[in-house]
Parts: structure tokens; C-alpha cells; sequence
């Protein structure tokens, strides 16, 4: 089959013959030969393009339409997958895929560089800011912790017993009140443990106390570390788990 032959060189004319099979003009079957000069076939050309590519389009979104009825649930998915839905959308909607979410919108830097490359950027990061080593263990952590009590001790058992005495007047469930004309110096948020809940509070702390840690004994709150305490327990629900065991 002849598809197309253009005629003339230099600055003549080009003309396009199209032709369809090996009959000549005028036998059954054949099909009369057009003449188009250069840009009549560039403008044949682009238009049969054009319309192979809508014919290719339709046809996509056809099959896919098809796809995705096919694969989203039928209950509450009635998607249009032309009303701004595109494949990654819809994909993500089924549960197919994961949603990358990022604050700057972009690739992960993990997935853009090499191994090697991110292994530069570490070294380069470590060289310009030190390597810290951790000396401390995890029996060194709580040696720590045992030795901040340890110091505060004394301070630890007026500030019990000033609860004790207030917890006997005003009963064990009752909340802390400051003494008349105690000069409040300072507040910070803790986070209480009680028997049923936990909460975060504004403790006080007054003018003449001595560290926080006894200060927070003294309101009935007893804390996991003996300096800067965030979260601490009530003297309740420390009575109520020694009377369990």
C-alpha cells in the first residue's frame, strides 16, 4: 500500500499524492488520488493527530471510569473521576496508596539522594556541630534521680509533714490551700496523676521555699524527678496503691 509520495525539490512546489491500494483511478475499489500541496498536509497531518489523541483520550477515561467502579466501594464512593479527581486522588480515597504529606510539599530529601550523599551531609553536620557522646547509662540516670531525693531529704519530710497536719484538718481528699499572706513567687504548669484522672494544673510556689520538688509535697503532690518535676502524683493515690499491695 502507497501511503503518500511529495513531489519537487528546492524552492517548487510541494504537492502530497495520496493513493489507497494498487488499483489505478477509476477500477472497482479505488479510491480517487488527492493532491494537497506542503502545508495543506502538515495541517492534515496535525488534525489527524489531534483527533487520535482525543480519540485516546476518551477512550482513557472511558477505561478508567470502568476501573474505578470496579474497585471503589459501593458504599458512599460515588466519585466523577473528570470533576478535579485525578488517579493519585482517587488511589489515595480507595486506600491504595499513602498520602504524602509534607510541610514543604516536595520529595523527601531521603528519597532524592543517595545513600552516600546523605552519608556526606551527616559527616559534614557532626564535623561542624561535634559528635556528643552519651557517657551516661541507664543505671546512671537513676543513680541520679536516687541522689537528688537523697540531698533534699529533710526538706522532703517538713514538707510531708506540714501535709500530713494539713490533711488531718481539712480532710485526705481536700485541695490545697496556701497560708494566710503567703506571697506567691512563682507559678508552673505540672501534669497531676490522680486516683481517676489526670490533668494538667498551675501550681504555686511561695516566697521561702526552698527547691520546687518540697514545695510540690507540701501541696500533697509528690514528683518523678527532684528537680524541675512535670508531672507528679497526688498523696491519695499514693496512699491508695501502698494500701493495694
Amino acid at each position: 500500500m502507497s501511503h503518500g509520495r511529495v513531489k519537487g525539490r528546492g524552492n517548487s512546489s510541494h504537492s502530497l499524492h495520496i493513493a489507497s491500494g494498487s488499483t489505478a483511478y477509476g477500477r472497482p475499489g479505488a479510491r480517487p488520488r488527492i493532491s494537497l500541496n506542503k502545508s495543506q498536509a502538515i495541517r492534515l497531518s496535525d488534525a489527524e493527530h489531534a483527533a487520535e489523541k482525543e480519540r485516546r483520550l476518551v477512550a482513557t477515561r472511558r477505561e478508567r471510569r470502568a476501573l474505578e467502579e470496579l474497585r471503589l466501594p459501593a458504599a458512599g464512593m460515588d466519585l466523577d473521576l473528570d470533576d478535579g479527581i485525578n488517579d493519585y486522588e482517587a488511589a489515595i480515597l480507595r486506600g491504595d496508596t499513602r498520602m504524602d504529606i509534607s510541610a514543604a510539599g516536595e520529595v523527601p530529601l531521603g528519597d532524592m539522594l543517595h545513600p552516600s550523599e546523605l552519608s556526606e551531609m551527616y559527616s559534614a553536620y557532626l564535623s561542624k556541630h561535634g559528635n556528643r557522646v552519651r557517657k551516661r547509662n541507664r543505671r546512671g540516670r537513676g543513680k541520679l534521680i536516687v541522689d537528688g531525693f537523697e540531698a533534699q531529704i529533710q526538706d522532703f519530710a517538713d514538707a510531708w509533714e506540714a501535709w500530713e497536719l494539713f490533711a488531718e484538718e481539712n480532710g485526705p481528699d481536700a485541695k490545697f490551700m496556701p497560708p494566710e499572706g503567703a506571697a506567691v513567687q512563682s507559678e508552673m504548669s505540672v501534669y497531676v496523676i490522680d486516683i481517676f484522672e489526670g490533668k494538667w494544673v498551675s501550681v504555686p510556689f511561695f516566697a521561702g521555699d526552698s527547691t520546687i520538688a518540697p514545695s510540690l509535697v507540701r501541696q500533697g503532690l509528690f514528683p518523678c524527678t527532684p528537680y524541675f518535676a512535670t508531672v507528679v502524683f497526688t498523696a491519695r493515690t499514693l496512699n491508695t496503691s501502698a494500701q493495694s499491695v
